[in-house]
């Protein structure tokens, strides 16, 4: 197993310069650690469930003299995660054929015109619609 290396980036003397410098760096708190009346946090890149080859890391580390700050790895944001979703156009086609209150099967057989490389997948479609629904207040309603 490799171990993480950590190169000294700076040194900051108070904690608002150090968070200045987090700041910039788009990253999120990792872990925090207690040892011997001294803090030390680690942070790893924001988007490391988006990109998850990317190791970038900061650790921040109280001192005497103020605060340290080491890097590991760079960011790598070169290859994305695949996801169940939808695309984009595809979720854009369902809401407009979903508004016309078309039934399921119709939204259905839409869908795969408008992007016949697509296989059937109704649950996604189903879940849209679910979530427009109106909800019916009173049996006036219902019968109205």
């Amino acid at each position: 197993m490799l171990r993480r290396m950590w190169n000294e980036v700076l040194l900051y003397d108070t904690e608002s310069d150090l968070s200045d410098f987090i700041k910039d760096q788009h990253v999120c708190v990792y872990r925090k650690e207690t040892c011997n009346a001294r803090t030390s946090i680690t942070y790893k890149c924001s988007e490391y469930k988006k990109y998850p080859l990317c190791q970038f890391q900061l650790k921040g580390k109280e001192s005497l003299d103020g605060y340290q700050l080491y890097s590991s790895e760079a960011h790598n944001h070169r290859t994305r995660a695949q996801t169940s979703r939808l695309p984009s156009p595809v979720r854009h086609n369902i809401v407009l054929v979903t508004d016309t209150g078309l039934t399921l099967r119709k939204i259905q057989k839409a869908v795969t015109v408008f992007n016949p490389q697509l296989s059937n997948n109704i649950t996604k479609i189903r879940t849209h619609r679910q979530k427009n629904r109106c909800s019916i207040k009173s049996i006036e309603d219902l019968q109205a």
